[in-house]
């Protein structure tokens, strides 16, 4: 049971009732919270959220022959005629200026320009495909190489199994010549 007293037994056995309360501190320190709280919700209700100052003068527009109007094109040029007027609406892609060119050579120089591009690409890829030629001929000579090689080491592998044994047959004849050298003499010893 939450009650705001606190009991204790006395020495006799009776019971001894004593009031809990909260600090003064703490009372004070709320009530100041509340306070401050329902302060500065009042002045939210009453601060203006909107803003505005009213004020007397003139405004001064230039006439569309005196604004600065910049437009970019890819080429340089004079303008030659206007397809919109003041105030017109436009979209994206819509014409707005004949323009003449300043340079009227200017797109052969860049198609013979492109042209020139398009011819060092082809002799580019001509070289590629020479390059992997010869790289592929180079690889079947490496590849003939390599196997004339190994034939070469196995013909001489082959020649020195036939001198050793020319040599072993060598010895043989030599140790048999030996012996039949020493029976000779032993026979012509005993006549």
């Amino acid at each position: 049971m939450n009650h705001p007293f606190r009991t204790w037994e006395s020495p006799s056995g009776l019971p001894i009732i004593h009031e809990v309360s909260t600090p003064r501190v703490h009372r004070t320190l709320s009530r100041l919270i509340i306070a401050l709280i329902t302060w500065l919700v009042l002045m939210l209700v009453l601060t203006p959220w909107q803003q505005s100052a009213d004020g007397e003068g003139r405004v001064i527009a230039f006439t569309p022959l005196e604004r600065q109007q910049i437009i970019e094109a890819p080429i340089d040029g004079r303008i030659v005629r206007w397809h919109v007027q003041e105030g017109s609406r436009v979209k994206a892609g819509d014409l707005l200026v004949d323009i003449s060119d300043n340079d009227p050579e200017l797109m052969n120089r860049l198609r013979g320009e492109r042209d020139a591009v398009k011819q060092r690409v082809e002799l580019s890829k001509q070289r590629v495909q020479t390059l992997e030629g010869r790289i592929s001929t180079l690889e079947e000579m490496r590849k003939s190489a390599v196997a004339a090689a190994t034939a070469r080491t196995r013909v001489a592998a082959q020649r020195v199994k036939a001198s050793e044994q020319a040599l072993t047959a060598t010895k043989a004849a030599n140790d048999t010549s030996k012996l039949n050298l020493e029976r000779q003499r032993a026979l012509v010893k005993d006549g």
